[in-house]
C-alpha cells in the first residue's frame, strides 16, 4: 500500500500542515483530518527514480548492444543479463585504419 501525503487547506488544529497516511490505491482518500476534523487535500510530490540508460537490458530493448573493452583493441558484447557472452568478440585494430 502506498503512503499518501495530505495537507490542511485552511485552518488546522494542533496538527502539522502536512501528514502522511497509508491507504490502498483504490481508496478515494479522505476529505477531513482524522485528528482535528478540518478539511484536507491529497497532494502529489515528485517521485525520485531513474533508469540506467546504459544497462544491457535497456539497450537490448532498443536493439542495441553494449561493447565492453577487454584488452587493447578487443571488445566483447554483453548480453541482457550484464555478463559476457564469451563467443562474440569484436577486434578493432586501429593500426590498419587511416
Amino acid at each position: 500500500m502506498p503512503v499518501y501525503i495530505y495537507e490542511h487547506t485552511k485552518k488546522r488544529g494542533n496538527c502539522p500542515k502536512e501528514f502522511e497516511r497509508l491507504e490502498k490505491i483504490t481508496s478515494k482518500g479522505i476529505k477531513v483530518c482524522p485528528v482535528c476534523g478540518h478539511s484536507v487535500r491529497r497532494i502529489i510530490k515528485s517521485v525520485n527514480f531513474s533508469i540506467d540508460r546504459l544497462a544491457p537490458s535497456h539497450l537490448n530493448e532498443l536493439g542495441l548492444k553494449k561493447l565492453v573493452r577487454r584488452d587493447k583493441g578487443v571488445y566483447e558484447i554483453e548480453n541482457k543479463n550484464g555478463t559476457e557472452t564469451g563467443k562474440r568478440k569484436v577486434i578493432i585494430d586501429k593500426s590498419k585504419q587511416k
